[in-house]
């Protein structure tokens, strides 16, 4: 039986008998304070394939509670066990390190022990789940690799501030897959959410999941339904030949060169098709966007970028691509 929601927009409230669950939201609410180039950033993808992030006309990323409690990409009142974000690979054999996210808020209500952490998951597609169209077997399944993230440590400020988590051994990955984060690691009273794209932004209607506390997978646009995607992006292995044959949903990434870089390097990229708002953003290694190349619309084939490094400290980096419907994301080493 299918619940009721409750969707608060400016000045109206709308009802639905077709949604599984009951989301409580404004339409703007999260403040973008400090977000990078909104004009372009919107119309990006926050993984590989978060198509939402295509939308020229996207309202722009969004946090939305759950009427019960909590957070609807986050834990909350019907005790949602992970959430988690495909990733359709067309290249075949990659790695994948680790995965970038943006926490949008947390709250303790009891009093969060120093032991309370979400985990992070890999996740191979080949699962039971039940999708806008019924039921189906690509939802997350085998879980490949995991990390942590401690509640004490996550960093929920509104400025555009991911965090960073590595697996201990990158993932050998050669077909779709997902990246999931478990909330059953929290201690009691523990809260959570993540920053996701506005309803009806996305493209691709059944690429975000949750499992629910009987352990069944559901699409986000099943279950609520909200047609969102999640703020989270995959960091592919830079020692695999994703530059060499492939796209990555239209778009693949080179090694930056040289690498370590002292006062310049340069990436290259390429792009399947035409694309809008091509972009380039460089991360320090606590999440800090540091600089932003904005290439803007781009013709098919093979380009590069050089990266002015002058300015930039000694130490790890992370550069991510944004173009169409790819948002690919690969480290660079800073020797002064």
């Amino acid at each position: 039986m299918k619940k009721i929601y409750t969707l608060i927009a400016t000045v109206a409230v709308v009802f639905s008998a077709n949604a599984q669950k009951m989301v409580s939201t404004t339409n703007t609410p999260v403040s973008t304070v400090g977000m990078p180039t909104m004009s372009a950033d919107r119309t990006v993808t926050d993984t590989l394939v978060g198509y939402s992030w295509t939308n020229a006309s996207a309202a722009g990323p969004a946090f939305i509670g759950s009427a019960n409690g909590g957070y609807v990409c986050g834990n909350n009142g019907y005790d949602d066990f992970q959430k988690a974000q495909s990733f359709l690979n067309t290249i075949g054999n990659i790695n994948v390190e680790g995965a970038l996210m943006w926490f949008g808020a947390k709250q303790s209500d009891l009093g969060s022990s120093g032991t309370s952490k979400v985990q992070v998951r890999h996740h191979t597609l080949n699962a039971a789940g039940t999708t806008s169209t019924g039921a189906s077997t690509t939802a997350p399944g085998t879980v490949n690799a995991t990390a942590d993230l401690l509640f004490s440590a996550l960093d929920t400020g509104l400025s555009y501030t991911p965090e960073i988590v590595m697996f201990t051994t990158p993932v050998f990955t050669t077909g779709d897959f997902a990246i999931g984060i478990n909330f059953q690691t929290l201690a009691a009273g523990d809260t959570v959410g993540l920053v996701h794209s506005s309803d009806g932004d996305a493209g691709a209607t059944d690429m975000s999941w949750e499992q629910w506390n009987d352990n069944s997978w559901h699409t986000f646009f099943q279950a609520w339904p909200l047609d969102i995607d999640l703020f989270v992006w995959a960091l592919v292995d830079v020692n695999v030949g994703i530059e060499d044959h492939g796209f990555l949903n239209g778009a693949r990434l080179g090694q930056n060169t040289p690498n370590p870089a002292t006062n310049s390097t340069t990436v290259t990229y390429a792009l399947e098709n035409n694309t809008n708002n091509v972009s380039l953003m460089i991360f320090d290694v606590t999440g800090k966007l540091v600089a932003t190349y904005n290439e803007g619309n781009m013709a098919a084939g093979d380009h590069s970028i050089k990266i002015d490094t002058q300015n930039l400290d000694a130490g790890v980096y992370y550069y991510a691509l944004t173009a169409g419907k790819g948002r690919i994301a690969k480290k660079m080493v800073v020797a002064k």
